[in-house]
């Protein structure tokens, strides 16, 4: 009986045309395929030609600019989404522009589009189906829509190529920051009031906590002064990154934010005494753990005291200051003693 059902099924598919387009446009644009999604609605979606089953070469190429509104035979249709698949494989597509009224983006929509350059979005944030942005690794600017409330950044991760970023004025919500290895700098509309930009680096709009530093930052650190907490994460995986300067106002940062920065060499701070960041044996300790090499920390002649008296140094389980729940081993070679110490005369104006 179940290889009668199966072998019924597997004839009605075949009886059956799986159309992915009813009907197609030419203009400026070259030739786009569409789907009618709502016939009494008159809104149909951007889709590919012929049969989900066909293996053919995907037309589209260049810069497309999605119309807003397409018309078929007499009746003018609303485009309101990008279906599933509509552009994979689109290999000749550099950069799409989305239409406001497109609320929906599909599964995998521009899959392999391996040379999709520039993507501007529509102003009210659409739907995002998975994978969207698969394997697209040639991105390199983005414009995100001035009414976005969040964005999840994980979408753009297949992108080396994408240095940069601007927040848009009501953007309240950023996840996956470190997922994009290739971005070195972001910038934030002055009328955003959940973020700004300082030297790159996203803060909270007070300025008071660093929230990331993009990946591929290099050389020097400066964070801002009035900066008091550096968001757990924030810095630990900016491999790039030579140097660091803490202001005088920092009070919270966690031991671990330095120990994958490779190539770091030296941090200074410039402040009197320095940020205690670990609890070791139920006292409090200034630590910062390093990926194996010997760090600089460079601080003022006067502040000596206060950092040697309470700089860790020794190895062994530490926790998070007001956390005890985990602890960190943390083996002699990953902590700076009181020999790295730099001691200058003008800690305030070091650069």
């Amino acid at each position: 009986m179940k290889s009668i059902i199966l072998t019924f099924f597997a004839l009605t598919l075949s009886a059956i045309s799986i159309e992915a387009h009813d009907f197609t446009t030419t203009d400026d644009n070259g030739t786009l395929y569409f789907k009618i999604t709502n016939v009494p609605g008159k809104t149909v979606q951007v889709t590919y030609p012929g049969s989900i089953t066909d293996t053919i070469e995907s037309p589209y190429g260049g810069r497309i600019e999605i119309p807003d509104k397409v018309q078929h035979e007499g009746t003018v249709y609303t485009v309101t989404a990008i279906g599933n698949k509509a552009f994979a494989n689109a290999t000749e597509l550099t950069s799409i522009v989305i239409p406001y009224t497109v609320t929906r983006i599909g599964d995998f929509a521009f899959e392999g589009c391996t040379n999709l350059k520039s993507i501007v979005f529509p102003g009210i944030q659409p739907g995002m189906g998975n994978g969207t942005f698969f394997r697209c690794t040639a991105i390199e600017t983005v414009t995100i829509g001035s009414d976005w409330r969040s964005i999840n950044l994980s979408m753009f991760r297949w992108s080396d190529s994408l240095k940069h970023i601007y927040f848009p004025a009501k953007i309240s919500k950023i996840q996956n920051f470190k997922k994009l290895k290739g971005l070195q700098t972001v910038s934030v509309d002055p009328n955003n009031n959940y973020f700004k930009s300082i030297n790159g680096a996203l803060y909270s709009y007070d300025g008071k906590t660093l929230y990331n530093v993009p990946r591929a930052a290099t050389g020097t650190l400066i964070i801002a002064e009035g900066t008091t907490s550096i968001s757990q994460g924030a810095l630990i995986d900016c491999t790039a990154i030579t140097r660091i300067i803490f202001p005088a106002s920092i009070e919270t940062l966690s031991f671990r934010e330095t120990s994958r920065m490779i190539n770091l060499a030296e941090v200074a701070f410039k402040g009197s005494t320095p940020p205690l960041t670990a609890t070791y044996q139920g006292s409090e300790k200034f630590l910062l753990m390093t990926a194996g090499q010997n760090v600089v920390i460079t601080i003022a002649k006067d502040n000596k005291t206060a950092f040697a008296d309470a700089i860790a140094t020794q190895a062994g389980d530490y926790y998070e200051i007001g956390s005890s729940n985990v602890p960190y081993v943390v083996v002699q070679s990953q902590i700076p003693s009181t020999s790295s110490l730099n001691l200058i005369k003008n800690i305030q104006d070091y650069e």
